[in-house]
């Protein structure tokens, strides 16, 4: 089985083009499955200087 999992950065979702055709581009080259992961981070602060 061949899986893609795809995490999303900050203030970049799944939907956004890269993501998008990512998955779409490993569905096209065979991959069995394609997961996106959806969270969210209630935590400090998330971005460092």
């Amino acid at each position: 089985m061949r899986l893609v999992v795809v995490f999303p950065g900050i203030g970049y979702h799944c939907d956004k083009p890269l993501l998008y055709y990512g998955r779409k581009v490993a569905s096209e080259c065979g991959y069995d499955e394609v997961v996106t992961l959806s969270y969210s981070y209630d935590g400090g602060k998330a971005r460092w200087d």
